[in-house]
């Protein structure tokens, strides 16, 4: 697996900016910084799987059947075709987003407030201070060998390794998030005709309560590529 240098451009959104931190063949995440009340189109991506980790701030995403609040710490996952809009209440907020695979074009927008006609993705490039540089940086440093990093304004740890699920209840409680970055957490043989199946894949997000709920039917012994994150 390899990751990229920190030379990906900050795009510029209307809502604020991104830019992606890590790219493999399976995914792809993004370091998001949305203004606060600030708020992306209501769009989808027919194709990705997506994740959203909410490191700063309070954002609600609006969905077609409703609205919802995260905080700081929480997670959520948009299947293919689930329209949603994001927006910072209050304050800035910081986002990472994993998305599989990875294809910033996977794009179609419904509605947006920024007056964009297209779904074309942004060109335009952004510039950021250097506090924002030194977390940027971090984040990347994770995927470069320094296997893990601690965001101090954020109060979160980040850890990339080589692991299985059976290390990973093992050794971390129950909130702490996690994502595959390269293969996938899969229903054990024995279970049903489902046998090998992903139940997490790259792109999705989930807790370690989740995964101990679901271990007695889990290959918990498949090593997998996993990011791994604690909030203070």
């Amino acid at each position: 697996m390899q990751s990229n240098n920190f030379s990906s451009p900050i795009v510029k959104k209307p809502w604020g900016w991104e830019t992606v931190i890590f790219t493999s063949p399976d995914v792809m995440i993004s370091f998001l910084f949305m203004k606060a009340n600030a708020s992306t189109s209501l769009h989808c991506h027919p194709n990705k799987r997506t994740g959203y980790v909410v490191l700063a701030g309070e954002v609600e995403v609006e969905f077609l059947a409703g609205n919802k609040r995260y905080v700081k710490g929480d997670r959520v996952n948009f299947r293919p075709s689930l329209f949603h809009r994001t927006k910072a209440l209050g304050e800035d907020a910081f986002i990472l987003e994993l998305e599989s695979p990875p294809d910033k074009l996977d794009l179609v927008r419904l509605e947006d407030p920024s007056g964009r006609k297209d779904s074309r993705y942004e060109t335009s490039l952004a510039s950021v201070n250097d506090k924002d540089s030194i977390l940027i940086k971090s984040l990347v440093d994770i995927f470069h060998g320094v296997n893990e990093s601690h965001l101090l304004d954020f109060k979160v740890s980040a850890k990339f390794q080589v692991t299985t699920p059976k290390k990973i209840l093992a050794e971390f409680n129950d909130d702490t998030i996690v994502s595959p970055l390269n293969g996938a957490i899969r229903v054990h043989q024995f279970v049903s005709n489902q046998g090998g199946s992903s139940i997490v894949a790259p792109g999705d997000v989930t807790y370690v309560s989740h995964l101990r709920r679901m271990a007695p039917i889990l290959n918990i012994d498949e090593p997998v590529s996993m990011l791994t994150l604690n909030f203070d």
